[in-house]
């Protein structure tokens, strides 16, 4: 099963990098898979420790996504590393809640053409 967290690594000069990534679980080892052109990567080849950081927290999965968002953090206590340190949605600002819809769907044509049709109810 594929655990979706925000991987944390530091450079040879002690800079942070987070990054999200799905990690696997074999037995009392964790399976990366960064792509070799990745932050992640290097800092893993230069550093060789980090951080796997759980959290629910959408917003901070997508700020580390589309940037070199750094979130709050510190040092971390047992590798060279950083760790996050407001993971739970509960430690961060309340935002304003969102508009839920519940959409019908129609996978007819779905395949192969690809398009799954939405609609709305009433």
């Amino acid at each position: 099963m594929i655990l979706e967290t925000i991987v944390s690594t530091v450079d040879s000069e002690g800079q942070p990098n987070f990054a999200p990534m799905g990690i696997e679980f074999e037995g009392d080892r964790v399976l990366l898979r960064p792509f070799k052109t990745a932050v992640t990567w290097k800092n893993l080849q230069e550093v060789g420790e980090g951080v796997v950081n759980f959290t629910d927290n959408v917003l901070l999965f997508a700020r580390c996504a589309v940037s070199t968002y750094l979130p709050p953090h510190r040092d971390a206590r047992r590798v060279v590393g950083a760790r996050i340190v407001c993971l739970l949605r509960e430690e961060l600002p309340v935002l304003p809640e969102r508009p839920r819809l519940r959409l019908s769907v129609d996978l007819r044509g779905a395949v192969p053409e690809g398009e799954v049709a939405l609609t709305a109810p009433g």
